[in-house]
């Protein structure tokens, strides 16, 4: 999906320095060779497979609130680009001093704030000065080129995401106690990434966020992404259906236990056509990436978050239901229709909003006909 680049500038944190190299102003987008290197950050971020997800810890900490309050405006969540140079100076400046008292060795810390389908986003990526480009005076010059190896960390914010979250959190503590009150499910709107070989707590600790998983919600987001993926690329439905419920069973199998997203990739290459996985083999990756689906790279499986799955479940003051999902059949216009399911004991008629019980067993037939009048109780009988 096309992006455009709005703000982006890069500063320079290095070990044993007392301070940081900021760049004195906002990099000249009209230049392409500016414009093409912010381009291929978010690009190289957005082909990342080993993203987790977070939060802010710490809204009154320097960079949410100066980001919050001095870089977008709420309204129009638009970005103030004299705002956001200062802000990415302030931050460098607090990144230099926190790793310090690490063995981190620093590099280039870029910050760029993009659009793609018209919502804006914001991250900051550190990289490293190699051979394969040069950085002169803070600017890349025309040899600049990014190495995929060397994009060590990252943090991805939604802007729209963070800015709904924040807002319902703030609804929700002004209803304050004995108010209506709700616990409402919201959404991890930041991603991060990093290598192994780099300390990570100074950089995300400047941005004051923390990795926040939602094994409940990453459990029960898998098997319709795998579904959806599929259908996206036009496997045929009752394939997607069928990984769909593999991948149900798979986190029915493995509860409690630790799951990766890899996992879930292999399940979903078992439905692809096997030309299309000549040319490549994560198409679910990217499926996740692209639609901001909130599955990490690893979570904890919960099978009770996949029992919408396997069941339908519904409860009035009057009266419940709750029936495997395998029962319910639809109604046919055509009595003579070969294509008929195998008859189950539960069809929906779609025209005409009606679920019929279709084999009622004896003894639920018997409990009816006493409920109606048209049995009476033994001891009714007796006397």
């Amino acid at each position: 999906m096309p992006i455009e680049i709005t703000n982006f500038v890069i500063h320079q944190i290095e070990k044993n320095e007392q301070g940081p190299k900021k760049a004195q102003q906002l990099l000249d987008l009209t230049k392409e060779v500016n414009s093409s290197l912010a381009r291929d950050i978010v690009e190289l971020y957005s082909e990342k497979t080993t993203i987790a997800y977070g939060r802010f810890s710490n809204l009154g900490h320097l960079f949410p609130r100066s980001f919050r309050e001095n870089v977008i405006n709420a309204d129009k969540v638009t970005i103030n680009s004299e705002q956001f140079y200062s802000v990415s100076c302030e931050t460098v400046e607090e990144m230099s001093e926190l790793m310090k008292a690490t063995t981190g060795t620093g590099g280039y810390v870029a910050f760029i704030t993009y659009k793609s389908a018209e919502k804006p986003f914001f991250i900051s990526v550190l990289i490293k000065d190699t051979k394969a480009y040069e950085i002169e005076n803070l600017e890349p010059t025309e040899s600049f080129k990014v190495d995929i190896s060397k994009l060590h960390q990252a943090v991805h914010i939604n802007i729209n995401m963070m800015h709904s979250t924040l807002q319902a959190e703030k609804e929700e503590e002004n209803e304050g106690e004995g108010g209506a009150n709700k616990a409402r499910a919201k959404p991890s709107y930041i991603g991060f990434l990093s290598k192994s070989s780099e300390p990570i707590e100074y950089f995300i600790n400047a941005f004051s966020c923390r990795q926040h998983s939602d094994n409940s919600k990453a459990s029960s987001n898998a098997p319709t992404a795998v579904k959806r993926m599929l259908l996206s690329i036009g496997v045929e439905k009752e394939k997607a259906q069928q990984a769909m419920d593999e991948t149900v069973n798979f986190i029915i199998e493995n509860n409690n236990k630790r799951v990766s997203v890899r996992s879930l990739n292999n399940i979903a290459n078992k439905y692809i056509p096997e030309d299309m996985l000549e040319e490549k083999e994560d198409y679910f990756f990217e499926y996740l990436k692209q639609n901001e689906i909130e599955i990490p790279d690893d979570f904890t499986a919960k099978k009770g978050s996949v029992k919408r799955f396997i069941r339908t479940y519904y409860k009035t003051p009057e009266w419940s239901i709750d029936i495997e999902n395998s029962l319910i059949g639809l109604a046919r216009g055509d009595e003579n229709d070969e294509d008929d399911d195998d008859e189950r004991m539960f069809v929906y008629d779609q025209d005409n909003g009606r679920l019929t019980l279709t084999d009622i067993p004896p003894e639920l037939v018997d409990k009816i006909e006493r409920a109606v009048g048209l049995k009476q109780d033994e001891e009714e009988e007796n006397e």
